[in-house]
């Protein structure tokens, strides 16, 4: 936190650290020292619940509950406003909120992250006009954003996401995640950060142990053996790919597609 005002020269803030190191509570500490209308938007309702509760509980007076100064509702937005991504799409294009997942389905709502259309457009790059924001979110005038896990998005909540952060006119933004997307294509890790910006502090799992924040723990694996049934299953399922792969080696028609796809013929437009 010493070197918050440095970080936020360029009017992004992102910091990655392990589960359980406090984002959140550095999120909220973050806040209070901007000290403006802010969006927090959250992966799952019940991580979006979890910032009001620390909020309630490490930064106000004990008994006082939520005030009235922090909305869940996007349409009812107030000084410090905590929704999911999915609510912040569905008051963009009019659609009914579904049901959010919970924590078990977090992997579910993260796998499509990012996407890219067969010849080679990010479809996470609006090139067309943004979605004109909704009146109620002009009106809140928010002058940051906090982005818990903003890479894990389906496609459309990430173009609502870039959409706000435009139209709100260089808000700063404050992204928080434990997992980077560090495994995607060079193109794709530019557009993350061209929204969050490049990452300013790294706080890894062996400093919070040494600090004593993290109880130390060890990976164990046992290996066994499978039984003759599953044994089958495995061989059964191995000769089936390599069925599949050899019947694609001798498609002439799946070589001529592969051959012609842009990234093969024009490589240089797709680096």
């Amino acid at each position: 936190m010493g070197h918050l005002d440095r970080y936020l020269d360029n009017k992004r803030l992102h910091l990655v650290a392990a589960p359980g190191s406090g984002k959140t509570v550095i999120g909220l500490e973050v806040i209070r020292r901007l000290n403006q209308p802010t969006l927090v938007l959250a992966p799952t309702i019940t991580i979006r619940d979890q910032w009001v509760d620390r909020l309630v509980d490490l930064f106000l007076p004990p008994g006082g509950g939520r005030p009235a100064w922090v909305s869940t509702q996007l349409k009812k937005p107030a000084l410090l406003t905590v929704a999911t991504y999915q609510a912040l799409h569905a008051v963009y294009s009019g659609e009914p909120e579904e049901q959010m997942p919970t924590d078990s389905d977090d992997n579910a709502a993260s796998k499509s992250h990012f996407e890219m259309h067969a010849n080679g457009e990010d479809t996470n790059h609006i090139s067309e006009g943004h979605v004109p924001i909704p009146e109620f979110l002009t009106e809140a005038n928010f002058r940051a954003l906090v982005l818990d896990e903003a890479h894990h998005l389906r496609t459309e909540w990430w173009r609502t996401l870039t959409s706000l952060a435009v139209q709100l006119q260089t808000p700063t933004i404050v992204a928080l995640t434990a997992t980077p997307p560090y495994d995607v294509s060079p193109f794709e890790w530019q557009r993350y950060e061209e929204l969050c910006g490049p990452v300013d502090a790294e706080v890894s799992v062996p400093e919070l142990v040494l600090e004593g924040d993290l109880c130390p723990h060890q990976d164990f694996v046992y290996f066994s053996m499978p039984t003759a049934k599953e044994q089958k299953v495995i061989s059964d399922f191995r000769a089936a790919v390599d069925g599949f792969v050899s019947r694609l080696k001798s498609n002439a028609a799946f070589k001529d597609a592969i051959l012609a796809h842009p990234w093969i013929s024009v490589p240089e437009q797709h680096t």
